[in-house]
């Protein structure tokens, strides 16, 4: 298990590299996605991010989800916003593991049931000014987007691949905040 974190750690690091030396959102996109999946020894992956017309999440990129699965996701977040809402801002939220047998979530998974997943782990974006804000004791928590890692059999993410996906977040939160403030200079 030490093995299998460190190298997690390492793939984190490469990534993160790569991310952040691009200003690309859709090279970064793909890349956080794929090493999502792969980190998570997840079947598929997806990623949304909040609009910045509509100020709702929406479906950006995946891997292995069908169009009906994506378009049910979609659907929720925007028919469900408060209950996401909710979801993703709660205090403290560093990931979400919903199963199907999980009551309070399993309106969540019933979701993705067309592709048979049984489980997916959700880990949010952080924007980096609401985490300074954390530091200096403001409430807010601007939650830019998220990422969503799922599985064909039941399944809990232990810490360790929890913490790696957080770090993934938090680098993935970085990197398309500097794309997205370079796109707007470049306007």
């Amino acid at each position: 298990q030490a093995q299998q974190f460190t190298e997690g750690l390492v793939a984190v690091n490469h990534v993160s590299n790569a991310i952040n030396a691009s200003l690309d959102t859709e090279v970064i996109l793909q890349q956080i996605c794929t090493v999502a999946r792969s980190l998570a020894n997840a079947s598929s992956a997806a990623i949304f991010l909040k609009s910045d017309e509509t100020m709702v999440f929406e479906p950006v990129y995946s891997i292995n989800l069908s169009g009906d699965v994506q378009s049910g996701l979609a659907a929720s977040v925007v028919q469900a916003h408060d209950r996401w809402n909710d979801l993703l801002h709660a205090p403290n939220l560093n990931s979400i593991n919903a199963a199907h047998d999980d009551e309070e979530l399993a309106w969540l998974v019933r979701l993705v049931e067309p592709d048979a997943i049984r489980s997916m782990t959700i880990t949010p974006f952080v924007s980096v000014r609401s985490m300074v804000n954390e530091h200096t004791l403001s409430p807010a928590r601007d939650v830019i987007g998220f990422q969503m890692v799922f599985y064909h059999a039941p399944h809990t993410s232990g810490e360790n691949e929890q913490h790696l996906l957080r770090m993934l977040a938090s680098q993935a939160a970085v990197a398309i905040e500097n794309a997205n403030l370079f796109g707007e200079t470049q306007n």
